[in-house]
């Protein structure tokens, strides 16, 4: 699906009549053939805004937005982020432009920044890990969700009475301050205020009575907290740098096929592209009509599209 970088070159040269690559040399054509395809690559945005305020239609072939879609969707990449070790997970290196990140299957919302500490204040729009959200910044991106809400069981070892402080069984990592606890002998909405380090001595913010070997449920609430893993990236990457490059054969320059790199447009944009790089090169060679020429054709084919 890809364009030929020989192809085009050869054309080019044919076209200005420059077989002995006097005046438009390999590292002319490579400068012309990249700035090419970015001009080419940033215009599908353009079109796709604009074609998506027309009617289509229903043929197979020639809906303008299916076509430009079929054009993009050849730079679309999904691929894993990874956490750099302070809150930021890194951009991918070719990255052009961001769609979608991912969180466990679920899409991530995107918010400013300055709207973050007005999500997070709220328990009803704070993030969760069924809506996460993430911020960006020049060093890539934050994804914020929550602790899963988890229940978890432990027994009182020793009987208390009249104690906020009592010892349980086995160490329990889940029990964090602000766990709400329930169980025989609890009043409504007690909590844990303090944890020893082994989690094993747990204070509450109750008097109570409590008998050795009563069970207790601990609620962990939700809090706020960066996501490090499991976070994908649906982008579009930047257009592979073209390169045509030779190795001369019996005194003649011939393209160099392992050293070359394709154009990553779509293989419609053959044309297009030999038009662009003759305009350039009309500009750099001094050559008015050669410019002329290729600006007309390239207008041309443009009101052909977009009529």
């Amino acid at each position: 699906m890809s364009v030929n970088v020989d192809t085009v070159y050869q054309r080019v040269l044919a076209i200005l009549n420059k077989e002995q690559r006097g005046y438009v040399t390999p590292q002319e054509f490579n400068l012309f053939a990249n700035q090419a395809q970015l001009d080419l690559f940033e215009q599908y945005f353009y079109d796709i805004n604009q074609f998506g305020r027309m009617h289509g239609n229903d043929t197979e072939f020639s809906d303008m937005l299916n076509i430009l879609n079929e054009k993009i969707n050849i730079f679309e990449v999904n691929a894993g982020m990874t956490y750099t070790g302070s809150g930021v997970l890194t951009v991918p290196a070719n990255l052009y432009r961001v769609g979608t990140l991912i969180y466990n299957n679920i899409e991530v919302e995107r918010i400013n920044q300055n709207e973050f500490l007005y999500i997070n204040a709220s328990p009803l729009t704070k993030p969760s890990d069924i809506r996460p959200i993430f911020v960006s910044s020049s060093t890539g991106y934050k994804v914020y969700g929550s602790d899963i809400v988890r229940t978890s069981n432990s027994v009182v070892k020793t009987a208390i009475n009249g104690n906020d402080v009592f010892e349980i069984n086995a160490a329990n990592p889940r029990i964090i301050v602000g766990s709400k606890v329930t169980g025989t002998g609890i009043p409504a909405a007690t909590t844990v205020t303090g944890v020893n380090a082994a989690n094993t001595i747990i204070t509450i913010s109750e008097v109570v009575v409590l008998a050795s070997g009563v069970t207790l449920t601990f609620t962990t609430p939700q809090k706020t907290q960066l996501i490090t893993t499991g976070v994908t990236c649906n982008y579009l990457k930047r257009p592979a740098t073209v390169a045509w490059a030779g190795v001369e054969v019996l005194g003649e320059l011939q393209q160099d096929a392992g050293a070359s790199v394709n154009f990553e447009l779509h293989a419609s944009e053959e044309t297009e592209l030999v038009i662009k790089i003759l305009e350039l090169a009309g500009i750099s060679t001094r050559e008015l009509q050669v410019y002329q020429i290729a600006a007309q054709e390239e207008a041309r084919n443009t009101q052909q599209e977009k009529s």
